[in-house]
């Protein structure tokens, strides 16, 4: 998932932590360094955790495209149906 460029490090900046305080507990400083400098995140839990401890939400920050918003919401109706594994096929393979 795209993140909003820059977002995630200029509000760590303007609370005045590291990246290893940011990162503490959450992923590996390494990490929050790369989607730092790529403006990109794969993993949805790391990112509202990230977002949590910069006092932000995940809207605030996250870019998603039509196709995206619309595999979430067939997703979502295959899980209230109880689809499971059709709903993880339709996250591995979006469109």
């Amino acid at each position: 998932m795209k993140v909003l460029s820059g977002a995630l490090k200029r509000r760590r900046e303007q609370l005045g932590i590291s990246q290893a305080e940011a990162a503490e507990g959450i992923c590996h400083q390494s990490l929050l360094s790369r989607i730092e400098r790529l403006d990109e995140v794969s993993n949805i839990t790391v990112l509202q955790k990230l977002c949590d401890r910069l006092q932000l939400t995940v809207s605030d920050v996250a870019r998603m495209d039509n196709r995206m918003l619309t595999t979430l919401s067939v997703v979502r109706q295959l899980i209230e149906r109880r689809e499971i594994e059709q709903a993880a096929e339709a996250l591995e393979n979006p469109g």
